[in-house]
């Protein structure tokens, strides 16, 4: 699962494979899982055929490419799959604006995703809801310290004055999305 995590990771810009360009990418792919054996070949023959064309790398670097690139790919399908069912529910007229567009958009990628029993798959999808929960969460606080700051430059009653620990806590929780 760490390896999975570390080949997520936005490539570094000394990070050889990585940022070769996808058609190269692709062709060390069709290299690595292509005939000898109709298995494909080995990682250390792919080693020594990338050196042969001045591509100097590691096994491990290559096993990491390996499980970076198929799952950039398998991400890839299940996105645009998730677009084109949200782009179908918009034109049956059940999806009506942009916001609820990118939410069934989500729902769609998250259900494919899981269909996949990948658990690398899996916890991308998870990390990714988190932080859309916690910049939901962040918009909703800016909004409430913005309107707290409008209502104290017009003079109006500050929240949090002269207010009763029930109530602070019923605002903290309405702030944190729980009541």
């Amino acid at each position: 699962m760490r390896n999975a995590i570390k080949a997520m990771r936005k490539p570094y810009k000394n990070c050889l494979l990585k940022n070769l360009d996808r058609d190269k990418q692709t062709a060390i792919m069709e290299f690595l899982t292509g005939p000898e054996g109709l298995g494909g070949h080995t990682l250390a023959t792919t080693v020594e055929w990338l050196a042969a064309q001045g591509i100097h790398t590691k096994i491990e670097s290559l096993r990491l490419f390996r499980m970076w690139y198929a799952l950039r790919e398998k991400l890839q399908e299940v996105g645009a799959a998730s677009m084109e069912m949200a782009k179908a529910c918009k034109e049956q007229g059940w999806v009506k604006t942009a916001k609820e567009e990118r939410d069934v958009a989500q729902i769609f990628f998250n259900r494919l995703a899981l269909n996949e029993r990948d658990p690398k798959l899996w916890a991308m999808v998870e990390r990714l809801a988190i932080a859309r929960d916690k910049v939901g969460l962040d918009e909703r606080k800016f909004e409430f310290e913005k309107t707290r700051h409008t209502e104290e430059e017009k003079g109006e009653v500050v929240a949090g004055a002269g207010t009763s620990a029930e109530e602070k806590e019923r605002m903290v929780k309405q702030i944190l999305g729980i009541a």
